[in-house]
């Protein structure tokens, strides 16, 4: 049998023939470079913006390329993360404010840590301010978001990511990234939600608040980018156990894996990739 690393260098998450999306190709480079340069001339000089799209690229090439699917999972590196919003809705303007990350490296939380505030160039509605205490005077000298993203990719590496609802978080960073390179997140996302409600499917609320109750662990520094990574880091390892239990060994076995959603009863796959 193909082995699932080979699988999934060779296929794209729909199964269709990847080669046309070889990111070391180096004409795919200047392809998105040509692509998006006319566009660039609206944020500023076209000189340091190609510099951040060329910077993108290849940090972007570092998560698709890097990982090994056939690794037991123990033995992976991870990066877990979380993102404070200007509102819930990218697609109607909401921007990211804040990013946070904490890495584990075989499976113990490091002492390294990302937190980032970024401006919007945009309001930040009512709601955000109340629930995450960011106001507008906190990041208007602050950098855009897009310059954040690239010291976020840096400290990620090629690292699997983490997120408690990653959908949420991934609609905001593949939205901002397609507008800069056309691509979005090429990293495989574990979704600790989803992972809580798969492991234990008898769980009726799976939200941050619940899964630390049940497993005793502070909520400190809540609805922060960086306080919610640390909640999130310490859940998953409070998960992970259980899933090697289950005889899920690596991330070919977890792509594979998928729950039902509670809401319509259709399936949402533990591990997103593209």
């Amino acid at each position: 049998m193909e082995s699932s690393n080979n699988y999934f260098n060779r296929k794209g998450s729909n199964g269709n023939n990847n080669e046309d999306n070889n990111w070391e190709n180096p004409s795919l480079v200047n392809k998105f470079i040509d692509r998006v340069a006319p566009g660039m001339k609206q944020m500023g000089s076209l000189g340091p913006e190609l510099d951040l799209v060329d910077t993108l690229v290849n940090q972007l090439s570092r998560g698709k390329n890097s990982l090994d699917w056939d690794k037991n999972l123990s033995e992976l590196p991870y990066a877990v993360f979380d993102l404070e919003t200007t509102g819930l809705k990218p697609y109607k303007g909401d921007e990211i404010i804040s990013v946070g990350a904490v890495l584990i490296d075989r499976l113990k939380i490091s002492g390294r840590s990302f937190h980032r505030l970024a401006n919007p160039q945009r309001s930040i509605s009512n709601g955000a301010v109340k629930v995450t205490g960011i106001t507008p005077d906190d990041v208007k000298d602050k950098p855009p978001v897009e310059k954040v993203l690239v010291q976020f990719l840096d400290f990620i590496g090629g690292r699997v990511l983490v997120a408690h609802n990653a959908s949420f978080d991934l609609a905001f960073l593949n939205l901002k990234l397609g507008k800069l390179v056309q691509t979005g997140m090429p990293h495989p996302v574990i979704d600790t939600a989803l992972l809580a409600r798969y492991l234990y499917p008898d769980l009726e609320d799976c939200s941050l608040e619940s899964l630390c109750r049940r497993w005793k662990i502070e909520l400190d520094e809540r609805h922060s980018a960086l306080g919610d990574a640390r909640i999130t880091a310490q859940i998953f390892l409070a998960l992970f156990p259980r899933l090697l239990e289950s005889g899920v060994n690596s991330l070919g076995e977890l792509a594979r894996l998928y729950c039902l959603s509670p809401v319509d009863r259709s399936p949402r796959y533990l591990l997103r990739f593209r």
